[in-house]
């Protein structure tokens, strides 16, 4: 029966991706790790591309479809789901990562009402379609555009995904400016690995898009190449997706939970929104200790102060120094900290003594070595080193 089967290097690259990403899925599930969401979101998310894999490979595989699934033309729109839902997931796993206090709660299963609803549509399509077109569409898929239902299916999957991923990256664009808001060193939380995972799915997303529309518009060779383009891609994203998974996992990302993350938001937007037209619920003796804090004390040299551990020093409520460093200083907490290590810096390295650059950083309070020179050289215009040797000053 399998003497006709023959996969092409095309077909292989499918079964790449349906094989790695059943195998990903398991390990994920089976390895003892921490942040279970994270992983269960992640595996059902690799298994969601299996199916896709999988849909593609009985239909677009001519000698397996003429030899196992000839007349099995109800099989080809089964899988279909699995696009309606990786979305979904996307989102739940980025939320999962970066939000200590990540639980799923019921408003949740909204983001699944597509896939509750599929069997409906998987019955509309069948029907609309109808026996003629579904066998004639076996061997020719623009039969299958006749149906307004299928085509609304896949204006789904593809709103679904734009969708998800944006709210994705919003959440991380959201948590990005909460972070800045109470940490002064922030290398140590990096999300830019998750952004650029969102980012290359919504590049396959692009080329999905693309080949349906090709396909649509009864462009066949211009649908087969975006199409065979993406099985490639997607290859090279879902090998990337495990290894920093893998790799970023075990390391720290949740420093916050989402309720205070929504709480101080909404007081940096009420900040915004006072302006200097409303009187600030702080006043100068607020002000005065926030800049005795850096100016007498330098809390600032202290590698791991917050907004919060600041506010408790000086015995100021947390809110109020936020809008002191919003409203007084125009900055975020990251910034106003971060303001006062490089000025320790230049005052360091204007002495006439023989400290090291890294002696420098440590110093003057900074933790990543990057930070250090990246916001070194935005303040001065010049980077440490060159700060230095502009000032020609000698070692003693």
């Amino acid at each position: 029966m399998f003497d006709q089967a023959y996969f092409n290097f095309h077909d292989i690259v499918l079964i790449l991706i349906f094989v790695e990403s059943v195998l990903f899925s398991l390990i994920l599930i089976s390895v003892h790790m921490d942040k279970l969401h994270s992983r269960v979101f992640l595996s059902l998310f690799l298994l969601t591309k299996a199916l896709v894999a999988f849909d593609a490979l009985i239909y677009w595989c001519i000698p397996l479809k003429s030899v196992l699934f000839s007349d099995q033309y109800r099989l080809f729109f089964v899988f279909k789901f699995a696009l309606l839902i990786q979305g979904p997931l996307l989102f739940l796993y980025v939320k999962s990562l970066i939000y200590s206090d990540f639980k799923l709660v019921k408003k949740d299963i909204f983001h699944f009402v597509p896939l509750l609803l599929f069997p409906i549509l998987y019955g509309l399509i069948i029907n609309d379609i109808g026996p003629d077109d579904l066998y004639a569409g076996i061997d020719e898929y623009n039969f299958y555009f006749s149906s307004g239902y299928f085509r609304f299916l896949l204006n789904a999957q593809s709103v679904s995904i734009l969708l998800y991923s944006i709210m994705s990256l919003y959440i991380l664009v959201q948590y990005r400016k909460n972070i800045t808001a109470r940490f002064s060193e922030v290398d140590s939380i990096s999300l830019a690995w998750i952004a650029l995972l969102v980012i290359a799915y919504l590049v396959l997303w692009g080329f999905e898009l693309s080949a349906q529309i090709a396909h649509q518009f009864d462009l066949g060779e211009l649908a087969a190449f975006v199409g065979l383009s993406k099985n490639y891609v997607e290859l090279i994203f879902i090998n990337l997706l495990v290894v920093y998974a893998v790799v970023k996992v075990a390391q720290p990302t949740a420093f916050i939970n989402e309720q205070d993350s929504e709480n101080l938001l909404d007081n940096l937007q009420q900040n915004k929104e006072d302006g200097v037209s409303c009187i600030p619920d702080f006043n100068q003796q607020d002000v005065d200790k926030v800049v005795q804090s850096m100016v007498e004390h330098e809390y600032f040299l202290e590698h791991d102060i917050n907004i919060e551990k600041l506010a408790d020093k000086i015995g100021v409520n947390t809110r109020i120094v936020s809008k002191v460093i919003n409203q007084s200083f125009n900055q975020n907490f990251f910034e106003f900290i971060n303001g006062y290590r490089v000025e320790k810096a230049k005052f360091l390295l204007e002495k006439s003594v023989c400290l090291s650059m890294l002696e420098i950083m440590d110093l003057s309070g900074f933790n990543s070595k990057s930070t250090f020179n990246r916001l070194f050289k935005k303040q001065t215009g010049l980077t440490p080193s060159q700060y230095r040797l502009e000032k020609s000053l000698p070692c003693e």
